[in-house]
């Protein structure tokens, strides 16, 4: 179940990356977020009893995260400060994940999945609450969003495949 949220989690990242990007309009990428953020609810209110609480605190942070952006995408206002705020707290939960992910033996990619939204938090922090006006700077964030998210899905795909690193 983890992997799955791994999966949704890359979607999200790689659909708010590409309307940063400005390859999308707002509406049609809001759905798109929508639709994740609901899942990523989803599992987290219907997770297993045995699961860990590092992967779920992400992945309802992550639902948040993705609910804000929808709004934010489907009114075409900038929101980008509200945004930037809440990818503080994000990337610090993630950062903070990374470290007790990686004592588990069987979270492998999660906890790689965790540095990568950790990282990518701090820079849509800075992009959307201290830096809001910077086009370029937000161009090249949605660029590593895109990126980020393509491989945090890729991680949460290949276990599946019985690819294990």
């Amino acid at each position: 179940m983890e992997l799955v949220v791994l999966i949704v989690l890359g979607a999200v990242l790689a659909t708010y990356g590409w309307y940063w990007v400005s390859l999308t309009e707002g509406r049609a990428t809001a759905y798109g977020l929508a639709a994740g953020a609901g899942i990523l609810a989803g599992l987290t209110v219907f997770r297993p009893g045995d699961a860990s609480t590092a992967v779920w605190s992400i992945a309802a942070l992550g639902a948040i995260m993705g609910a804000l952006a929808a709004i934010g995408a489907h009114s075409e206002r900038r929101v980008d400060r509200t945004t930037g705020l809440f990818a503080l707290y994000f990337g610090a939960a993630a950062g903070l994940a990374a470290g007790t992910l990686a004592k588990a033996s069987n979270f492998e990619a999660f906890a790689y999945a965790s540095v990568a939204l950790a990282v990518v938090g701090g820079l849509v922090f800075v992009a959307g609450a201290l830096v809001p006006q910077s086009r370029g700077y937000r161009a090249f964030v949605g660029w590593v969003m895109l990126v980020a998210g393509a491989g945090i899905g890729l991680l949460g795909y290949l276990p599946g495949l019985g690819v294990n690193f």
